[in-house]
């Protein structure tokens, strides 16, 4: 939702620094109204900390030169009230899932998946574990416990990540966390109310954005093992290039 704030600020190309705050502020002023939830119809649990985080349907909008931000929060979110239907409503019951519960499981998922023909894969291993009363173990949940205290960008999860006091950390805390972590897309939401029916309950990434899925712990050491090395390969070959490119040419291709 932050970042949503500032697109928003920055969309109606202000350049004072001060107008950009300004906007920027009451738009999160306004996602943060429990009385514009209340007009909505939405409520959420205890512990969120952004309340329309995952309700706000990322997608172009166009708007009128004076919308306000309160104005664009209410079209944003009914625009997700409006993609939500009763067959959402029935999916999500069958499978035993809230719609708050089914926007968490998307907005990980949109966190997770870089190919699009993998959503419905993701989507199933964290059905999976869930069921199995697995901890999800989710990188994109414990970056954003870490980034609502502090907003420099995280690129990669490191071991001393996974220890971070939040009910959004996921390696700590069991089950779905309190709230979504974004604002997940149509296709995200889609694939948390028909996961794919699998046997995975583990999964890695390569460094090409597509992942190894896994039934087993003994699997998934296995593809994690391989992960590495694709990695230290494919950031062998990016130094190198790098070193290759002079300073002149890079100036030039910025």
């Amino acid at each position: 939702i932050r970042q949503i704030a500032g697109l928003a600020a920055g969309a109606l190309r202000l350049a004072r620094d001060s107008v950009y705050s300004a906007i920027r502020d009451s738009f999160l002023a306004a996602a943060r109204d429990s009385a514009l939830r209340a007009e909505l119809g939405i409520s959420v649990r205890p512990g969120v900390k952004e309340p329309l985080e995952g309700y706000l349907l990322p997608e172009s909008y166009r708007v009128a030169f004076d919308e306000t931000p309160r104005a664009l929060v209410q079209h944003m979110a009914r625009q997700l009230l409006a993609v939500w239907d009763t067959s959402a409503d029935r999916k999500a019951a069958e499978l035993g899932l809230s719609r708050h519960q089914v926007l968490t499981l998307a907005s990980i998922i949109e966190g997770e998946a870089r190919v699009p023909s993998e959503r419905r894969t993701i989507a199933g291993v964290y059905f999976n574990r869930i069921r199995k009363r697995m901890p999800l173990q989710a990188d994109p949940t414990v970056i954003y416990a870490i980034q609502l205290d502090d907003d420099k960008p995280i690129r990669r999860v490191l071991f001393r990540h996974l220890t971070v006091r939040s009910p959004y950390n996921t390696y700590l805390v069991p089950g779905l966390p309190p709230g979504p972590i974004n604002n997940p897309g149509r296709a995200s939401i889609l694939a948390a109310l028909e996961p794919a029916r699998h046997g995975f309950y583990f999964f890695v990434a390569r460094p090409d954005g597509h992942h190894m899925f896994s039934r087993s712990a003994g699997e998934h050491a296995d593809s994690v093992a391989v992960a590495r090395v694709l990695r230290a390969q494919f950031e062998a070959e990016r130094d190198s290039i790098s070193r290759a490119i002079s300073p002149q040419e890079a100036a030039g291709r910025s």
